[in-house]
């Protein structure tokens, strides 16, 4: 089943374009459809470094990606003496598991994830959004990647950004 998605500007990739039937396969980033007449941000840095990440990871592939990306670890020093220091040392070499108690999604669950889009909170804060998904990705803390490029990972899952409001400071 084919899901027509907006294609989305290389150069803003919160700025959306009605989808084509060649759009139907090409899809870039999370968007909720029905939203309309939304004025987008014009930050071009956040898909400079989404597309950057994208040329890496289809270069290398998931697993060497993830290593390069990683960079060091708070858990770089092995050479400590505790009763967890294998499990350390474990995590160090191959990350911390994680483990899911519901089964893995089916093509048509993460189709209608992404279909689904946005809570619509993100269409407030669309300024507040990008700067922090910049900030996030300059800083190593997060990685964003086209979902052509990602969805046959295994055990994929998507979950749908949200901004909760807050008194008298930065959203959340």
């Amino acid at each position: 089943m084919s899901i027509p998605i907006p294609s989305v500007s290389p150069t803003n990739p919160l700025q959306t374009n009605p989808p084509s039937n060649n759009d139907a396969k090409r899809i870039k980033v999370n968007v909720e459809t029905s939203v309309k007449d939304t004025k987008l941000p014009h930050h071009r840095d956040i898909g400079k470094l989404i597309e950057s990440d994208a040329d890496l990871f289809r270069k290398v592939g998931w697993r060497k990606f993830i290593q390069m990306k990683r960079g060091r670890v708070d858990l770089a020093t092995t050479n400590i003496k505790h009763p967890a220091g294998h499990v350390l040392n474990q995590y160090r070499k191959s990350g911390v598991p994680v483990r899911f108690k519901t089964k893995p999604w089916s093509k048509e669950r993460i189709d209608e994830a992404l279909q689904r889009g946005s809570h619509r909170s993100c269409y407030e804060y669309l300024d507040f959004l990008e700067e922090e998904f910049v900030d996030m990705m300059q800083k190593g803390q997060w990685i964003i990647l086209p979902f052509e490029d990602v969805q046959s990972l295994p055990n994929l899952r998507l979950s749908p950004p949200g901004v909760v409001p807050q008194r008298e400071r930065r959203p959340r």
